[in-house]
């Protein structure tokens, strides 16, 4: 009794504040994964657990048509996104950087929509959508420019999901971009400019090179987020018209709990994971050579 005492005094007090932390990840991160793995390799459904079947559910998911549609889909959608969220968010960083005046205030109206949760940003757009009574289609209509119907085509509906994707989340970039400029020794723009270089030559050779890490950072984030986007496809368009914004979070979705085949979406769900491992261990080793 004596031994266990003196070995546990020992251990360090940090230790015993980082047991809380692990126990959360383990029940609520580890546990649901090593689970859904066990799933993938059976024949679950809502109503029964079935038996052992190996890597069937893989090759039934691997070889649905609506899978493949869905990660096109899913490509088309985070590639548009991170684009644009890059793009829309550079652009705010600089201008938030030279503005001199109401800088603090300015930047809580940015934040906002990264205060709002998924779901409420989609209910809202949803409503702002509507071909009549919406709200982007009065403005419309007030400075008399055709009214669309956003939601009913398939090119419309995406875009749509990537401007609803564009609103809440460019203000996250924009200020990862603008701690990163804010960073920047004014000195080298001065001696610059004292060397006659124009403004866009300092920005393609001082800002864009010493922002490179955030920017890679960004696009890293922006595509692990967007893989797994749900909320907003659900309540914006819950993946129509058809299938034309069924992201592969959203059928993963379906499957499980529309067609109640448990196990398939379970396999689905870890062949998303290990394509965002691959993708984001790809990428950082692009990144790690072009900064060598």
């Amino acid at each position: 009794m004596l031994k266990n005492k003196n070995l546990l005094s020992r251990i360090p007090l940090y230790f015993w504040f980082l047991i809380p932390a692990f126990l959360i990840i383990l029940f609520f991160l580890v546990y649901p994964m090593v689970y859904q793995i066990y799933l993938s390799f059976f024949s679950t459904t809502f109503y029964s657990k079935g038996s052992f079947v190996g890597l069937n559910n893989y090759i039934q998911v691997l070889k649905d048509k609506i899978t493949h549609d869905s990660f096109k889909v899913t490509v088309s959608f985070v590639a548009l996104s991170t684009l644009f969220e890059i793009a829309w968010g550079l652009v705010l960083a600089i201008v938030f950087n030279t503005i001199t005046k109401g800088k603090k205030f300015l930047r809580g109206i940015l934040i906002v929509p990264l205060m709002l949760t998924p779901v409420a940003v989609g209910s809202m757009w949803n409503l702002m959508f509507f071909p009549e009574g919406g709200v982007i289609n009065t403005v419309f209509k007030a400075f008399s420019i055709s009214q669309q119907t956003w939601l009913s085509s398939p090119i419309s509906a995406l875009f749509s999901l990537v401007l609803v994707e564009i609103w809440q989340y460019t203000p996250f970039t924009t200020l990862v971009l603008l701690a990163g400029l804010q960073s920047i020794p004014r000195e080298l723009y001065e001696a610059s400019n004292i060397d006659g270089a124009s403004k866009f030559q300092s920005f393609r050779f001082i800002t864009i090179p010493l922002l490179k890490s955030l920017i890679f950072l960004a696009i890293l984030f922006n595509i692990m987020r967007q893989f797994k986007a749900f909320d907003i496809v659900y309540t914006v368009t819950k993946g129509g018209p058809g299938r034309a914004t069924s992201v592969i979070s959203f059928y993963i979705y379906q499957r499980a709990f529309r067609f109640y085949n448990i196990s398939e979406a379970a396999a689905l769900s870890f062949i998303v994971l290990i394509i965002v491992l691959i993708i984001s261990n790809v990428f950082l080793k692009i990144f790690q050579s072009t900064t060598e």
